[in-house]
């Protein structure tokens, strides 16, 4: 059983990753942007200009589709009204999809296997810190990067 302040610590959790997530997506997707322009204003050839604006295009479509599947389940469900009488697929269908989204046990790194609300919520956060972290990088590499053009990533 989950008590109330585990299931409030773990959506304050999930908000903040949810959070950092978009903001991420934001920030690579205006990134991509910033690359189409840089290809877009560069002297060169034809093919190479078209691949380089295709990989850029494709790369900020897969960006795009991925948002968009994340909010496609939910939307389906919020889609049938309470006077339509729902039928015995979409009933099964639903009670499926609610399952899937319900995280009755979770594995650590050591392949520990944990039951409890508690126990999840730690896992995951370990995980999503872990995942997270920050990258440790030398002044070579970064003026390296700074060099091959890309100083920042651009405003949202």
């Amino acid at each position: 059983m989950v008590g109330t302040s585990g299931k409030s610590a773990y959506q304050k959790t999930v908000f903040r990753e949810g959070t950092v997530k978009r903001r991420e997506e934001i920030q690579m997707e205006n990134l991509y942007y910033a690359c189409l322009y840089d290809v877009l204003k560069r002297p060169s050839q034809h093919a190479e200009r078209r691949a380089a604006l295709n990989h850029f295009k494709a790369k900020i479509v897969k960006l795009h589709n991925a948002r968009l599947a994340r909010g496609h389940t939910e939307l389906r469900t919020q889609d049938i009204f309470q006077e339509e009488r729902m039928s015995l697929f979409h009933l099964i269908k639903q009670r499926q999809q609610r399952g899937q989204r319900e995280i009755s046990e979770m594995h650590d790194r050591d392949h520990g296997c944990h039951t409890s609300a508690r126990d999840i919520l730690r896992v995951f956060s370990e995980h999503m810190r872990s995942k997270y972290r920050l990258v440790q990088a030398d002044e070579d590499s970064v003026s390296t990067m700074l060099e091959a053009g890309y100083g920042c990533v651009p405003d949202s």
